[in-house]
């Protein structure tokens, strides 16, 4: 296998991953998704504490993501993994984010840290 091919098979198993991320995640299928990490995978919500492994990150979503639909975006990708721009939709608000994905070479989430694009001032309205 040429370093051509490698790298475009891992482009490929990433792109992958992510439309199921966000294919199952906006279907509500949130045991497809914690299916999608690695054992010792980890998702990082903002300002809370990874939740790691398959079976803690689908009883978080589970929790804690019913109701919200992803919108990703633009994607751009470095050597710390791929990163998508986008919105998420609650049923109360709607903010900017950024997923921030890392495969490990079995093609499995090895974790996804998602971080809000709110200005301080945003994410005060959210309180009121």
């Amino acid at each position: 296998m040429t370093t051509q091919t490698a790298t475009r098979s891992t482009a490929d198993a990433t792109a992958t991953a992510i439309a199921q991320y966000f294919e199952q995640f906006n279907t509500g299928n949130f045991a497809a998704v914690a299916r999608l990490f690695a054992t010792d995978g980890w998702l990082q919500p903002p300002f809370e504490e990874p939740v790691v492994g398959p079976g803690a990150i689908a009883n978080y979503l589970s929790r804690e993501a019913s109701g919200i639909r992803c919108f990703p975006g633009a994607t751009s990708v470095d050597a710390g993994g791929t990163r998508v721009l986008g919105r998420v939709q609650t049923p109360f608000f709607a903010l900017n984010v950024a997923w921030h994905f890392a495969l490990n070479p079995h093609g499995q989430l090895a974790h996804l840290q998602i971080e809000l694009l709110a200005s301080p001032e945003e994410l005060l309205q959210l309180t009121r």
